[in-house]
């Protein structure tokens, strides 16, 4: 009898042994979770936002409208050699009372025309007009060096935050690194395996840190304001700026170039040969407006 119970133990066991894989599998087998999308970086180009600084560059909107005054006054400094209208025109009414005889009433008009025209004044004219377009000629350089010193001051706001963005990194990691250090310091020091100079040392470590720290984020906000004075608005993670990517073809090959390049079609350079052209063509109109005569045609009717 004993022996059958063992029996039937025996087969009772080898079923449950056959059935527990199954059942660990079914219980196991759960569905797998759907795979969540990373959001996708959105890097930030230097030259796609260059647009937008240029736009809102105020110099470069002032430049513009001295170009279009000196253009307005180039056109101006023509009318010298047009001719010259008078128009006058006088109309009255005149009652004279006569006690011993009739009365007399007038009425006297006058309409009468002038025209002056400039036949020739030794130079004065063209003067007036070689200094309107040497005028038009110094607001396109003004319009070529602020558009030239806006792309200047989008890109060192552009380096700057990069740089402020870099450096305020390093100084949060040293501080994180140094309190780390500090507290293990303390550690050992309760444990009795350091001694106090080593606390003090990792201590004022970590203080130097966290001045740095400080300055290093106030850099940074100073930086985030420069970059959405000149673009807009502002990164919301200055780590995706990419570096700025000058091409080869616009960097001199030797100082030699560069030298040449900046005497030869430097916009400073050309600024200041039209402002003495200019000083040269004003001292011809003085001295012809001062000294010689002009010569002129009237009419009148």
């Amino acid at each position: 009898m004993k022996r059958y119970c063992y029996l039937n133990l025996a087969v009772v066991a080898v079923f449950i042994g056959l059935s527990m894989p199954s059942m660990s599998n079914a219980q196991t087998e759960q569905p797998t979770p759907a795979k969540t999308e990373q959001p996708r970086l959105e890097y930030i180009n230097f030259l796609d936002i260059l647009p937008d600084a240029i736009e809102k560059d105020e110099s470069l909107k002032q430049a513009k409208l001295d170009l279009l005054s000196a253009q307005e006054s180039a056109k101006a400094a023509w009318s010298v050699w047009y001719p010259k209208a008078d128009i006058t025109l006088n109309s009255a009414q005149q009652s004279d009372v006569v006690p011993t005889g009739a009365n007399k009433r007038y009425n006297p008009t006058e309409a009468k025309l002038k025209i002056t025209q400039k036949l020739w004044d030794f130079g004065e004219a063209q003067a007036g007009i070689k200094t309107g377009q040497l005028g038009v000629e110094q607001a396109e350089l003004g319009v070529v060096s602020a558009r030239n010193n806006a792309i200047k001051l989008a890109a060192q706001a552009y380096i700057g935050l990069k740089r402020a963005h870099a450096q305020y990194r390093l100084a949060l990691e040293t501080e994180a690194t140094l309190k780390q250090q500090t507290g293990q310091q303390d550690f050992r020091l309760s444990r009795g395996a350091a001694v106090g100079t080593d606390v003090l040392q990792a201590k004022n470590a970590l203080a130097g840190a966290v001045t740095a720290r400080v300055a290093a984020q106030g850099g940074f906000e100073r930086a985030m304001n420069d970059f959405k004075t000149r673009f807009g608005s502002t990164p919301e993670n200055a780590a995706l700026l990419l570096p700025i990517r000058v091409p080869n073809t616009l960097i001199p090959q030797s100082k030699k170039v560069f030298r040449e390049g900046v005497l030869g079609t430097g916009d400073q350079l050309k600024m200041a040969r039209l402002a003495f052209e200019r000083a040269r063509v004003n001292s011809e109109k003085s001295f012809a407006a001062s000294f010689l005569p002009e010569v002129k045609a009237t009419a009148e009717a």
